[in-house]
Order: C-alpha cells, then structure tokens, then sequence
C-alpha cells in the first residue's frame, strides 16, 4: 500500500466517523425534540394569576438590547410583577434608556451597583442585589439579551407548579440574524445540549443537572433554602452550579423545557464575543 493510499484510507475513516457522529447526533435531538415538552405546554394549563413573580435582570452596558427586554417584560400577560433592573458598572446608555420604563410603569425599578465584592463573579453579585428587593413568591432571575414571548412568565409559572419544579429552566430559541449565528452557534449549541441531553436532566432518577442562566425561575421557598447566589458566588455558570446544588443537596426537581419560540436570545453582538463566550462555557461546564 503506497503512502498516497494511506492517506486516503485515513481521511475517509474520519471522514466516516465525523458523519456517522453527526448522524447520532442529529437523531438523538430529534427523538428529544419530539418526546420532551416545551414551554408551551404552561398555555394549557390553569393560569396561575395570583402567584406574584419578581425578575432580577443583571445589566452591564447593555444598550444594544434592553430596550426590546424591558418591553417584552413589561408587555407579559401575567401582571402580578415586579421588574428588577441591576445596572452593574454601566457606562453606557443604559440607564438613560431604562429611565423611561421606569417612568412609565411602576413596575419597573432600576438599582445601579458600581462594585463588587472580592470573591464573587459580578453577574451573581447583581442578582444578589436585585434578589434583596424582590418581594414575589417566585424570584425569576434573566439576562438583558433575552426577549420574551408576552406569554412567557405565566407559561413557566404553570409548567413549574405542576412539575414541582424546584427550579424551571429554558433553553432559549437563539437569533439568528449574522452569518457567525447561522453557521457557529448551532454547532456549539449541539455540543451542549449533547453533553447535558433535556431527557436526562429531567428524568427522576440519576439525573444530569443543568439549567440555563437567560432564564431560571425558583420558587422563593428554594432559593432562600440553597442560600441564594451566596451558595453560587465564585461560579462563572452559576446556572449550572444552582441546577447541581438543587438536586444533590436538597433533592428538589430540576426542570428544562424548549422554549419553542417564547423565549429568543441575542447572545453576541459579534464573533470575537461569540468565541470568548462559548470558550467560558465549555471549559466552565466540564
């Protein structure tokens, strides 16, 4: 056998192997796509109009998208909110844009942190602020690139009162509107929901915890119990260290639903952003 036909022999097997894993896993999403329920199934079910929902949305310099977040939140048909804004040392636009919600609904606070304590990641030492002034039954703790459906809150307040969800999670529709969005993030998305398959998170037993930080709602009575983002402070994916925390320290369910559409998310304003971001998640979510 020449050295040409070695070489040829050894890239059709990769070539082979690749396509047979990317078959696998194009059918392993699939079966998962058609057997796990989405966020969806909270419209029908019975409206949980009195529970009282506070969201704590952690900001820095986010002017590019808090405006179309802030009115996704403040048009939900769910009313019983209070809408939490952390500004954590922004030193852009922001806060001008926030001030009209703010103005124009009282619903809507703004809180401007311009530190952070030694030992904490910033994102988490905002949620904590926002979680100190929130007084609803059920905290909801989101990120300012994320947009929801005007159904959303009171489809995953539902989903989670009947799962018994400790924590409910979404995975979000992701947007995409650049070239880097079309052909990198679903490459990347693939991987994760690989390594963290819906069915095993949510299954009863032997489960696989994970949760998604665009978007975890917590009962108060278990977020106050696992000790809030104090028990998560150092963690870069404190979204993945809640969902471990939950299920082998107190044995509360886990629970993670396709958002199919209610719930979309603008990640990275461009593919430098796009690459630094998914780094931290795979080297954080090891």
């Amino acid at each position: 056998m020449s050295v040409t036909e070695i070489m040829i022999w050894i890239l059709g097997v990769a070539v082979s192997g690749t396509l047979i894993f990317w078959i696998g896993v194009a059918f392993r999403l699939c079966m998962m796509a058609q057997t796990q329920a989405t966020i969806r199934e909270g419209l029908h079910l019975p409206e949980p109009t009195d529970a009282s929902v506070s969201i704590v949305i952690p900001a820095h310099n986010e002017e590019r998208v808090i405006d179309k977040c802030a009115t996704s939140l403040r048009n939900q048909t769910h009313k019983n909110l209070q809408i939490i804004f952390v500004l954590d040392r922004c030193s852009d636009r922001t806060l001008e844009i926030l001030q009209k919600h703010a103005k124009d609904d009282d619903r809507v606070s703004i809180i401007e942190n311009d530190s952070c304590p030694e030992g904490w990641a910033g994102k988490c030492n905002a949620a904590r602020i926002g979680a100190s002034e929130a007084t609803g039954e059920w905290l909801l703790f989101t990120d300012a690139d994320t947009k929801f459906d005007k159904e959303l809150v009171r489809c995953a307040v539902a989903s989670a009162i009947k799962r018994n969800a400790s924590l409910l999670s979404i995975l979000s529709t992701l947007t995409i509107t650049k070239t880097f969005e079309r052909i990198a993030q679903p490459i990347a998305s693939t991987f994760l929901v690989r390594q963290y398959p819906v069915d095993k998170v949510n299954r009863e037993h032997r489960t696989r915890p994970f949760a998604n930080g665009q978007f975890l709602l917590f009962s108060r009575k278990t977020y106050e119990e696992i000790g809030g983002h104090e028990a998560v402070k150092e963690a870069l994916l404190e979204d993945i260290a809640f969902a471990k925390k939950i299920d082998r320290h107190t044995g509360g369910r886990v629970q993670l639903l396709f958002a199919d559409g209610l719930l979309k998310c603008s990640m990275y304003p461009t593919f430098e952003a796009f690459k630094t971001g998914w780094k931290r998640i795979y080297i954080e979510s090891h």
